[in-house]
């Protein structure tokens, strides 16, 4: 029996707070930059916010340019 190995590139993006995460690109719906408004619940340090497939979004501090050079390897 040949066991069956899965190569999983996750990216690491970062927090606005520092913190690191590790997202699986494949779960990316799209990136857009941040609405600065008035209220807001986004961090003044979000550069970029990463649209999930499951809905939710993520703040982080990588521009969006730079998570699509990323996500074009």
């Amino acid at each position: 029996m040949v066991p069956l190995l899965i190569a999983l590139q996750l990216l690491v993006l970062h927090r606005p707070d520092g913190g690191t995460l590790y997202i699986n690109p494949g779960e990316i719906a799209f990136v857009a930059e941040p609405r600065k408004r008035p209220g807001s619940t986004l961090d003044p340090a979000t550069r970029c916010v990463v649209f999930m497939s499951d809905r939710h979004f993520i703040g982080v501090m990588e521009t969006c340019a730079a998570i699509k050079q990323l996500l074009e390897r």
